[in-house]
């Protein structure tokens, strides 16, 4: 183990501190359809280009 991720956790007073933090994702363009397209899924809609269509129809505009 390299000496400065030793000194770390000998610093760090919880747990927490020696995890990395997962970076904050940007928002994209499909963000908006996530939830239907979960919900579809689980519905039993599974194919990629129907999916695709439906949330073009619901005014996505990426590919």
């Amino acid at each position: 183990m390299n000496r400065r991720t030793v000194g770390k956790y000998a610093r760090a007073a919880t747990w927490q501190e020696c995890v990395r933090r997962t970076p904050s994702r940007r928002p994209t363009s499909i963000d908006p359809y996530l939830e239907y397209l979960r919900q579809r899924w689980e519905e039993g809609e599974h194919t990629a280009p129907v999916l695709h269509q439906e949330i073009i129809a619901k005014g996505y505009r990426g590919h």
